[in-house]
């Protein structure tokens, strides 16, 4: 499988889907419904990696927001590429985002560019 990913900077959360993993009848394919026997003979050629982070968002909305967002993001893009002929996998929603303007609040999480940039590599490198 060659393998490019696709960035999605903004976050979201996984939603429950009733898709069979790689049925063509499915507007495109996320790994937690995928089985090996389905991926072995899969032609994925794009794989969609949403990066979302955990922060604050004042006293209205959840600290997961930015992942929840990440993840509707990565949805439509899969979506908009299948309807071109796309072969797309979404990836799991990356919830940890470079926070360095939050340390001052509680529980929001920091994750280093450098780290951050290491692990999508490892990532895309694992693909």
């Amino acid at each position: 499988m060659r393998a490019w990913i696709a960035v999605a900077w903004c976050g979201s959360s996984r939603q429950q889907s009733t898709r069979n993993a790689l049925d063509s009848t499915s507007a495109w394919t996320e790994i937690y419904d995928a089985i090996y026997g389905d991926i072995k003979y899969a032609d994925i050629q794009v794989a969609v990696l949403p990066i979302g982070a955990i922060e604050l968002h004042n006293l209205h909305l959840p600290h997961g927001t930015d992942v929840f967002k990440g993840t509707i993001v990565g949805e439509r893009i899969c979506e908009a590429a299948h309807t071109r002929g796309g072969k797309l996998m979404l990836l799991p929603t990356v919830p940890f985002g470079v926070e360095t303007n939050m340390r001052a609040f509680p529980l929001a999480i920091n994750a280093r560019q450098e780290t951050l940039s290491h692990d999508v590599c490892d990532v895309v490198n694992s693909l």
